[in-house]
């Protein structure tokens, strides 16, 4: 399954950095999101059966819900995948590689 614990360290791993059932959850869906499509979904993007087999692999009480947070919360939970994944949020650099290639465009557009 797309969404399966892919080592048995995962789930210990979003417990050492989440202290609630709901907010473990919620960082280890976004653990998963982020290994498997590069990105991390609104919390309104994750089908109810996903939620529910991920809390049952890593084995959280039934009816834990994932807790989205705001602000510094979130902003944490993706700094901690990024770091696990090996990655960095490189949004400035894109923007400036996109700026460059959207003044090219126009440059041409208007000298031709």
């Amino acid at each position: 399954m797309f969404f399966a614990p892919t080592r048995d360290d995962e789930a210990a791993w979003a417990a050492e950095r989440m202290d609630s059932y709901g907010h473990q959850l919620a960082l280890f869906l976004a653990l998963k999101s982020y290994q498997r499509m590069g990105r991390f979904p609104k919390p309104d993007e994750y089908p109810e059966m996903v939620v529910d087999f991920v809390r049952r692999a890593v084995e959280l009480p039934e009816g834990t819900i994932p807790l989205y947070e705001t602000g510094r919360t979130a902003e944490r939970q993706s700094t901690e995948v990024r770091q696990r994944v090996g990655t960095k949020d490189r949004q400035s650099q894109a923007r400036q590689i996109a700026e460059a290639a959207i003044r090219k465009v126009v440059a041409r557009a208007l000298w031709a």
